[in-house]
């Protein structure tokens, strides 16, 4: 098992493009403005929770393991 940075750098890219699907969803379809972070970085947490280690292992990240 991974921990420490190789799941952060998973974690952060993969929130900041929830975040942007997101937004774009909202905006084209509710016709909302705002977006929550909330869903978005929660949905990302699960990903790199379930997903993590095979996505580090795929990127080459196991380097950054503590």
């Amino acid at each position: 098992m991974a921990v420490g940075w190789p799941k952060v750098v998973v974690f952060i890219p993969l929130g900041l493009l929830l975040v942007v699907m997101f937004s774009v969803f909202r905006l084209v379809v509710m016709k909302q403005p705002y977006t929550s972070l909330a869903e978005p970085l929660l949905l990302s947490a699960l990903i790199t929770m379930f997903l993590g280690d095979p996505l580090v292992t795929m990127l080459d990240l196991g380097t950054l393991r503590v």
